[in-house]
């Protein structure tokens, strides 16, 4: 039985990466136009670099997921950090390159796919406490991240504003993925808490086949709909992530307006998710899930009517009731559905793999709206997304409630939204 202290510092250790590797995620997605515009590129480009990082980033977490499970005694925690330094050392090189723009965008995919790669590995890590009986408040210490990302958010805009523009927000992400890889490093490991082996991937996966360890769970029709449901949510985040910034500035917003759009979009997550343990009692992961998309297309349809930067600013207070229940719902959801040893690639796959294609469909999708219909038709097809998601939803759930009705973990009698 694990103390309350250690489960106290567990979860203080993973909120503190939580903090910085979220900030540092959502400070590089939502400044990606800006920086790359700095490059030379073109609004099709920037959406060109988007996606062939997201291409590589639908490659890179079934490899990491195989080789985990052919090597289950190795830390997690050193696979992320290592991936981290993989990050670091070519968000250097993007900072020292200019041109051509072809070579840049090579580098810029390298970072957008190793850092999907890690937030997957991030909630793994959270996984597998969980699977071992250490009880992880994720939604807390997700909420720590949100915390991270708006006030590190609002930082980027000020140091973009008054200190160099895009290349001093680099060396401040560069900073950050310093900070993140000392914090893993020093976290605590699974596996010398003296409770249990942690639960992993039996290294029975074929060594030639290394997608196998994800195409087992596809086989099961409730992972196919869920894996479109983060599809879908994914290619409305990546084409509001990239091009958010354009609305914005056609509203006369300047880089600090975006900065303070940034830190009311990520504070507003933080509340329910300091209460997702407490709404897990009485509603199931999908409920809440399903609760989540509907208001994100009522935030679509704000923004979409938006006239001013304050319009946008007040339509991002949407995340409350939004994001801040689609992202820890997901994560508790795919560990639901599949089999305690194989959270990692649960994890892998719906926040990698599917994180993956979604930027990539999203990204290039979205450059092509935008140069050739304009922004309010992006935001009508990001619309079209997130319903096609919630239909996906209450498929999944119903398959799920069938087979498993032990897992459905809100209660019955739960009043529904």
């Amino acid at each position: 039985m694990i103390s309350k202290q250690l489960s106290r510092k567990i979860n203080i250790g993973y909120g503190a990466i939580q903090f910085v590797s979220v900030a540092s995620s959502f400070i590089m997605f939502c400044y990606v136009s800006l920086i790359l515009k700095s490059k030379n590129f073109s609004d099709t480009e920037i959406g060109l670099a988007a996606a062939l990082g997201s291409a590589v980033s639908v490659i890179l977490p079934p490899l990491i997921s195989a080789f985990y499970a052919r090597h289950a005694n190795l830390p997690l925690k050193r696979i992320i950090a290592f991936v981290l330094l993989v990050t670091l050392v070519f968000v250097i090189l993007l900072i020292l390159v200019n041109s051509p723009v072809v070579f840049v965008m090579c580098i810029f995919a390298i970072i957008v796919g190793t850092m999907i790669s890690v937030y997957s590995l991030v909630n793994a890590l959270a996984m597998q406490f969980e699977n071992i009986g250490v009880p992880i408040n994720y939604g807390l210490t997700r909420a720590v991240g949100s915390m991270g990302s708006a006030s590190l958010g609002f930082v980027t805009g000020l140091i973009m504003e008054k200190m160099g523009g895009a290349a001093a927000a680099l060396v401040f992400y560069a900073f950050l993925l310093c900070v993140v890889i000392v914090l893993v490093l020093t976290f605590t490991r699974p596996d010398k808490l003296g409770i249990k082996k942690p639960n992993v991937a039996k290294p029975e996966v074929p060594r030639t086949i290394v997608f196998s360890g994800v195409g087992k769970i596809l086989k099961e029709p409730v992972c196919i709909l869920f894996f479109l449901v983060m599809f879908f949510f994914i290619c409305n985040q990546a084409a509001l992530d990239t091009y958010q910034v354009n609305i914005l500035r056609s509203h006369g917003g300047n880089d600090m307006d975006y900065g303070t759009l940034l830190l009311v979009m990520s504070a507003c997550e933080i509340p329910l998710m300091m209460c997702f343990k407490f709404l897990i009692k009485r509603f199931s992961y999908a409920r809440l899930l399903t609760f989540g998309f509907f208001f994100l297309i009522v935030k679509n349809v704000a923004l979409l009517l938006s006239t001013s930067v304050a319009g946008m600013i007040a339509a991002q207070t949407l995340n409350l009731v939004s994001i801040s229940l689609i992202v820890p719902a997901s994560v508790y959801y795919s560990n639901a559905i599949v089999d305690k040893d194989q959270a990692v690639q649960a994890q892998a796959l719906f926040a990698g793999t599917a994180t993956g294609m979604g930027r990539i469909v999203g990204n290039i999708l979205a450059g092509v709206i935008v140069d050739n219909a304009g922004l309010p038709m992006m935001l009508i097809v990001c619309t079209g997304y997130v319903f096609a998601g919630i239909i996906c939803i209450q498929f999944s759930s119903s398959l799920h409630k069938k087979r498993h009705p032990e897992l459905e973990l809100a209660a019955e009698e739960a009043s529904a939204f």
